[in-house]
């Protein structure tokens, strides 16, 4: 079911007094655990990195990332198909605003939904670590470092070699 049409059921719901049933749309009561992982780990992925040109820098967007999680989580767990993937915050905004949205997270399992939040914090705690923080940046660059010196160091001879360390000495 697209966000429109639920949206348009919900309303002819309302219209007549009736209570909509939102459990109605539940196709899955849980996720495998290396499901929920993928799903932190790319809306993580996604919002972290900003290309510019040829390169690729650090940039976190949470609130995005928050968007595409939450997103994620409905087309997993529910019926509901967003239309616009190359801007889900159409939908959602139309979700929320009709006071869909929380009907629908409140019809998926409460402690699915602690642990999909729990795992996202992880991941973004993991990246943080492993990407992010000085120990890392000089673990991952050390290799590169060394197998840099040790290649201007074969293409120098010894005269040269010294020159140059000389010449980078601090007097």
């Amino acid at each position: 079911m697209t966000v429109n049409e639920l949206i348009e059921k919900y309303n002819e719901a309302k219209k007549t007094n009736r209570k909509y049933d939102f459990s109605k749309h539940i196709k899955n009561t849980y996720l495998p655990y290396s499901r929920k992982i993928a799903i932190a780990k790319r809306a993580l992925r996604a919002t972290s990195f900003k290309e510019v040109g040829h390169f690729e820098f650090y940039e976190q967007d949470t609130p995005i990332m928050m968007l595409l999680f939450t997103v994620a989580l409905i087309e997993e767990y529910t019926d509901i198909e967003f239309e616009h993937t190359d801007n889900y915050s159409i939908e959602y905004d139309m979700l929320a605003a009709s006071g869909v949205l929380e009907g629908i997270i409140a019809a998926i399992p409460e402690k699915e939904m602690d642990i999909c939040d729990g795992i996202r914090k992880m991941v973004k705690d993991d990246f943080m670590v492993n990407t992010r923080s000085l120990v890392s940046f000089l673990e991952t660059h050390s290799q590169s470092w060394q197998t840099a010196i040790d290649s201007l160091t074969a293409q120098l001879n010894g005269n040269d070699l010294k020159s140059l360390v000389e010449s980078l000495s601090v007097k």
